[in-house]
């Protein structure tokens, strides 16, 4: 009740999820339940996708008349069967798989952290000067909204003032000296302000955190040119910060783009039902890697294929892993770990 701030009810908040089980979903995706050991390996498991993709792409490719490239399945039945469904499988859905791997690891904790720092410093990431003079607090923009576009998320919110000392004072806020007194600004004010920026429908506003917080208000819409993120002096109402899309550097722009994909929400039910056949196709060679090894290998034993006699094929495959390794830290320590177990056994 806005009269005396009595509660009549209560509803559960799903945020961007939507509901409940969508939540744990986000949650599930987004790695918050898997902890610091689960984050990273899932990681490596991103970076090994990319390089499986890339060696299978050129196994694959052809080599004379003995040669398995083939763009249909030719076998009826047994192992060549699945070699064939593994193989064409994985050259029509290759591109999908390493989109959905490169497009996820931003959110990483190595190579995404690395891939931020290294866009940040090229300025073509989060771009300096946004912030003016404005004082920044400890506080990471993806820990007072439920999403803000991903380059943003690390970057400090700004403070207000405390007690409104300096209301006013930033620029393109509202009029001047306005609860100038260390009264924090009106909801109905902050609303009107935000709207007149052209902030576009749906967007939330999160109220100011102890004496020195702000208002925020941010949207994430569909269609990503209109994602938004604006901070406001709580006393004054003044805006400490306001970006959007087109403020971001070049790499910021793609990473947002591609993350727009990622989340099925650029193209719509197509881009959807597009991603969710890639993640089949996913599954189905998983599985058909495992029933051809499983056929392969002898009774009692793991069955690991023998080192060609030819070197032309293992010597390409060895630079890709060596690529791989560099580009994806996780993927090259797993490598030195699997040597290491290779060299012990």
């Amino acid at each position: 009740n806005p009269h005396d701030a009595e509660v009549l009810g209560t509803l559960w908040d799903g945020g961007a999820a939507g509901s409940p089980a969508m939540y744990v979903v986000r949650k599930l995706h987004s790695l918050e339940y898997v902890g610091w050991v689960g984050n990273r390996l899932i990681e490596a498991a991103a970076g090994w996708m990319i390089l499986l993709v890339a060696s299978g792409i050129y196994l694959w490719l052809p080599r004379g008349r003995t040669s398995v490239g083939t763009l249909r399945i030719k076998a009826t039945k047994g192992r060549p069967w699945w070699r064939d469904l593994h193989a064409v499988t994985g050259i029509y859905t290759g591109v999908f798989i390493v989109f959905l791997a490169m497009t996820g690891l931003p959110w990483s904790d190595v190579w995404g952290k690395k891939f931020y720092d290294t866009a940040y410093s090229l300025g073509l990431g989060m771009p300096d000067g946004y912030w003016s003079d404005v004082p920044l607090s400890t506080v990471p923009t993806q820990d007072v909204v439920d999403r803000a576009p991903w380059i943003m998320e690390r970057q400090p919110i700004p403070t207000s003032p405390d007690g409104g000392a300096h209301a006013g004072h930033a620029a393109g806020g509202m009029a001047t000296g306005a609860n100038s007194g260390g009264v924090p600004a009106l909801l109905d004010q902050v609303t009107a302000e935000v709207e007149r920026l052209g902030i576009v429908p749906g967007y939330s506003l999160t109220m100011p955190g102890g004496d020195t917080g702000v208002f925020t208000a941010s949207v994430y819409p569909d269609d990503i040119t209109y994602e938004r993120v604006i901070h406001l002096d709580q006393y004054s109402g003044a805006v400490l910060y306001d970006a959007g899309l087109q403020d971001l550097g070049t790499l910021g722009r793609w990473a947002e783009w591609g993350i727009s994909v990622h989340m099925g929400q650029e193209w719509g039910l197509a881009n959807q039902i597009a991603l969710l056949l890639a993640c089949a196709a996913m599954v189905m060679m998983c599985v058909s890697a495992a029933v051809m090894w499983w056929k392969r290998r002898p009774a009692g034993a793991l069955g690991v294929p023998r080192v060609p006699t030819d070197w032309r094929i293992p010597r390409t495959l060895l630079v890709m892993a060596i690529a791989a390794g560099i580009f994806f830290p996780l993927v090259g320590l797993s490598m030195l770990i699997l040597v290491m177990v290779e060299v012990l056994v």
